[in-house]
């Protein structure tokens, strides 16, 4: 018997596997562990970042909250997520163009290879993958995509560079008139000053800025937010989208699922005023 620990400032876990495999990558250490519990785990600079078991939670609710707002979307940008789970639930909508900015390559090969059940949107027609750094790609674009998602491993510390306000203001203007944003927020009981002061940021932006929450039991406390920002639409439900979330063929979110994820506790509601 082997075990994982995952530690960080103030928080860890720790996991029984049967086996691990490391890959080379000039960017950072990548595993793969084997775990009888929560099958096969994709594992960054010794944070979890995936797990076969409950990855469809995280993806589902990064990519169906902003997906289901937009009336028409069909430019996407998904900076991060090279492991494919977020590319595999836009690619259940019809007539997308995806764009997956990811800066380790080894990332999508070593998930391409252990986990083809998440990452096999990949190889999608309709599906371009550029290896770069997000925060210097996203400068380059103007008025090109209806939703930009940024998946990212670590805001609080590995992927900073993405949360400043200079990158808010390339999102701005990399949407087009009537866009949304959406990213993953952390965990509202171990980041809570990060909830509050990217929520302050965007608002400077986006006149559209709420926040939702899911179980993710392999993240740190379990309790995950996500932050959605528009120019014009809300994240709601109406006839319409309730037909196409039926059809979605999820395995976490539906109509009950997508309205009470938007509830907020006290706690967090007193930080945000």
């Amino acid at each position: 018997m082997q075990w994982f620990e995952e530690k960080n400032e103030t928080f860890g876990i720790l996991l029984n596997i049967t086996s691990r495999e490391e890959y080379s990558s000039p960017f950072q250490k990548i595993e793969v562990l084997h775990s009888l519990q929560y099958g096969k785990i994709l594992v960054l600079d010794g944070l979890i970042q995936t797990t076969e078991k409950d990855e469809f939670i995280y993806h589902e609710m990064l990519s169906h909250i902003p997906m289901l707002a937009h009336p028409s979307a069909a430019d996407i940008l998904v900076i991060g997520g090279g492991d494919g789970g977020v590319v595999r639930e836009i690619c259940k909508y019809n007539n997308t163009r995806v764009t997956l900015v990811e800066i380790d390559q080894m990332v999508i090969e070593v998930s391409l290879k252990e986990f083809p059940s998440i990452s096999s949107a990949l190889k999608n027609d309709n599906v371009s993958i550029i290896y770069e750094d997000g925060s210097t790609f996203i400068k380059t674009k103007k008025n090109a995509y209806d939703i930009i998602l940024v998946d990212c491993s670590d805001p609080v510390s590995h992927s900073a560079s993405l949360f400043k306000e200079q990158f808010f203001i390339d999102v701005k203007e990399a949407l087009k008139h009537d866009g949304v944003f959406a990213f993953q927020s952390e965990s509202p009981i171990a980041h809570l000053d990060f909830l509050t002061q990217t929520r302050k940021v965007l608002l400077r932006f986006f006149p559209i800025v709420k926040h939702y929450f899911a179980p993710i039991p392999t993240y740190p406390t379990g309790f995950w937010s996500f932050t959605f920002a528009s120019f014009q639409y809300q994240p709601s439900l109406n006839t319409q989208t309730k037909t196409i979330l039926q059809s979605l063929q999820t395995k976490y979110l539906n109509q009950e699922i997508y309205e009470a994820s938007f509830a907020m506790p006290d706690f967090v509601k007193q930080a945000l005023q």
